[in-house]
């Protein structure tokens, strides 16, 4: 190779500190990438000069290597292309019809709409976040999704007393409530978005796991009303005057007149100070909320020898038969009138039990489905009349032993 820089070519990277790559004189140099370096003074450079336009023009278009995803089959190409890729090379992978860009190590697609997926809906307390599939059939783990979960499906929100709603790091569900007057803590609904990025890592924390309190009453604040002073009344004192007669009479016939002035003594006023009152002292009293109104009722699977039966009652309470006989589960109506609410019962498997099904019934009157034989599934919904708002909703198994 001859050291005389004018009689060689030096082919310098865009980044300078890398080593130029050296064309001698008349020569060609296939050694250093996926294109040929023609050197000055050489003839007949055409067929390698367009080569290298058209490798360039498809970006190297061939398929991807089936033993090695992520990497073109070599024994598809014209030797020794796609073997000595420099960083920043495009290849054009034909399997997946996509473009990817060698980083030194390995080719990286290029963002697709199979690179990115996601999904949404709506899971209950203790479910797993469904992972999210790619249009390719690619399931994402865990490790390359982001989610957010909120509560969902509350009815008379403002009666929450207390709510937890978050998720651990494999995206399981933790959605639990408590209503007012109601100890229980509830499992609850979350509706969730999901969203995996291929290839990539969720560096993020999930919140700490909150504690749930219990029932603490609130102290009622009985308020002291500091009674008004009135201010005391001074009598007024009235003189009394007192006059001594005027005129002395004689029995003599020419009476001689003499008058005598009693001097009208003088009346002296003392003057009472009046007092400073003291200014009346008013409590305002903040008047106590309403008890909250809220429907609450729960799923029920009763056994017994015939019969057996549910019944919600127009006194607010869930009654049922089982093989213990009549006892009562549960307080269906806080603080309101049955007479605001109506109830369904629609069937979901087994034997239809007595009562009327698939209607709204009104709850001013005793409703019951009882069941002699077999098996009966079927859902209880009791809506709120003045809006047709489904407060709650549970599912009943009745079962004849």
């Amino acid at each position: 190779m001859s050291s005389n820089p004018s009689l060689r070519y030096q082919v310098y990277y865009t980044k300078e500190d890398k080593t130029p790559i050296i064309v001698p004189r008349s020569s060609v140099v296939a050694t250093s990438g996926d294109i040929v370096y023609i050197g000055k003074n050489r003839l007949e450079y055409g067929e390698v000069f367009n080569e290298n336009v058209l490798h360039l023009l498809e970006h190297y278009a061939a398929p991807e290597d089936p033993n090695k995803a992520g990497f073109p089959l070599l024994s598809g190409v014209i030797a020794p292309l796609l073997s000595k890729p420099t960083v920043g090379q495009i290849w054009y992978n034909k399997t997946k019809g996509s473009p990817a860009v060698w980083n030194g190590i390995s080719w990286i697609g290029f963002e697709q709409n199979d690179t990115v997926s996601g999904n949404s809906g709506v899971v209950l307390h203790g479910q797993q976040l469904p992972r999210p599939v790619s249009v390719d059939g690619y399931t994402y783990d865990y490790s390359e999704c982001s989610w957010v979960v909120s509560p969902f499906g509350f009815s008379e929100p403002e009666r929450i007393i207390f709510l937890s709603c978050y998720t651990d790091s494999q995206a399981r569900v933790s959605m639990q409530y408590r209503r007012a007057g109601n100890p229980t803590l509830l499992n609850g609904y979350a509706t969730y978005q999901i969203i995996g990025i291929r290839n990539t890592k969720n560096h993020g924390v999930p919140f700490p796991t909150p504690n749930v309190p219990g029932l603490t009453p609130t102290p009622t604040v009985t308020p002291t009303v500091t009674p008004s002073r009135t201010p005391g009344v001074s009598p007024t004192v009235t003189p009394t005057v007192t006059r001594t007669p005027g005129q002395t009479r004689s029995a003599t016939p020419t009476p001689t007149v003499t008058r005598t002035e009693t001097p009208v003594p003088s009346i002296s006023r003392t003057n009472t100070p009046t007092p400073t009152p003291t200014p009346t002292i008013t409590a305002t009293i903040t008047p106590s909320l309403p008890p909250p109104i809220y429907v609450d009722i729960y799923d029920q699977n009763v056994s017994r020898a015939t019969p057996v039966g549910y019944s919600v009652l127009n006194t607010g309470i869930v009654i049922v038969y089982d093989q213990n006989g009549m006892n009562v589960p549960s307080q269906w109506l806080f603080n309101d009138d049955p007479a605001n609410y109506s109830v369904r019962a629609t069937l979901i498997s087994g034997t239809t039990p007595t009562g009327i099904m698939d209607a709204w019934l009104n709850c001013a009157t005793n409703r019951t489905w009882e069941l002699a034989s077999s098996t009966s599934t079927f859902l209880i919904e009791i809506m709120r009349n003045v809006d047709n708002f489904i407060m709650d909703t549970c599912t009943v198994t009745l079962t004849v032993t």
